[in-house]
């Protein structure tokens, strides 16, 4: 697999939503537990945090599709 290989982060944006550990993730998990839609700002404010991850810190696979490709620009640009 190209992240064991690369010894990349994988981020899966669909399992930090389910996972909850972090504040912004329970707060999309409280949306999504109400049957509302996350929004792409709250869903970019947990990549960012998983990004900082000492794991994500050679590079990352991002798994999983955003809605925009703004957000996901603007996400990249803050790393």
């Amino acid at each position: 697999m190209i992240k064991d290989e690369y010894c990349l982060c994988r981020l899966a944006t669909g399992d930090m939503l389910r996972v909850a550990k972090t504040r912004l993730a329970i707060k999309a998990k409280e949306i999504i537990d109400k049957g509302e839609f996350v929004s792409d700002d709250l869903v970019v404010g947990i990549i960012n945090e998983a990004m900082k991850k000492p794991s994500c810190k050679k590079g990352f696979i991002l798994n999983g599709s955003m809605d925009k490709q703004k957000s996901l620009m603007r996400c990249l640009q803050d790393r």
